[in-house]
């Protein structure tokens, strides 16, 4: 599958396949503290999370955004960048619309294409830094889709998580953090407004 691709961005590789025969060390992206226990070679090493980073400054207008929302804060939502925002069904864009209209906090939402009757506490954004964002005090939630990336990166900056799980290991992700104490997972054919309102009020009023 990847054989072509790889071979015309470096023509000076062996084979892939060559490659994966005579590795040394494989670099696993996991973690035993997330994910299930699984035997491993010695030439295995898990290094789960080896992207997270301490949060940059961010652009001074967000940065006042965030501030602004004071002690109620602000809940960041994003689906990663698989999923767009405009590919989702309208039903569902209208029960999130619903749903922030009615919460006390602000609401920044990684979305790609057009709203409309976006309510005044939501702010519509094609592109974030996720992790400065993560790492933002005034941050009080992540609604996330529950991939890999993600669950590591809201670990590495303690935000807890509503997970929508959408395919892969985001389902299983979702159990993890229901599991764990780290959030609430929600399945879509089961969403509601008020299942939001009364989950996104529930991962803020308790914390763990």
């Amino acid at each position: 599958m990847f054989k072509y691709p790889i071979s015309a961005q470096f023509p000076d590789l062996p084979p892939l396949l060559d490659i994966e025969r005579n590795q040394s060390l494989t670099l696993i992206n996991t973690h035993f503290s997330i994910t299930t226990p699984v035997p491993l070679l010695p030439s295995q090493v898990e290094v789960g999370g080896m992207h997270c980073r301490p949060a940059k400054p961010l652009p001074q207008d967000l940065e006042s955004w965030l501030a602004g929302a004071g002690s109620e804060g602000v809940i960041y939502f994003s689906l990663g960048s698989v999923a767009r925002g405009e590919s989702m069904p309208s039903e569902y864009r209208q029960i999130f619309l619903e749903a922030f209209r009615r919460l006390p906090q602000r609401i920044l939402w990684k979305y790609e294409g057009e709203l409309e009757d976006v309510p005044d506490n939501v702010r519509i954004t094609s592109w974030l830094p996720q992790q400065d964002i993560l790492g933002h005090n005034n941050v009080k939630v992540f609604i996330s889709h529950g991939g890999l990336l993600s669950l590591q990166e809201s670990i590495y900056h303690a935000k807890p998580l509503l997970v929508l799980p959408i395919f892969g290991d985001q389902p299983r992700n979702g159990m993890f953090v229901e599991d764990s104490g780290l959030g609430h997972m929600l399945v879509w054919a089961e969403l509601t407004a008020d299942r939001v309102v009364d989950t996104l009020s529930d991962i803020i009023s308790n914390p763990k």
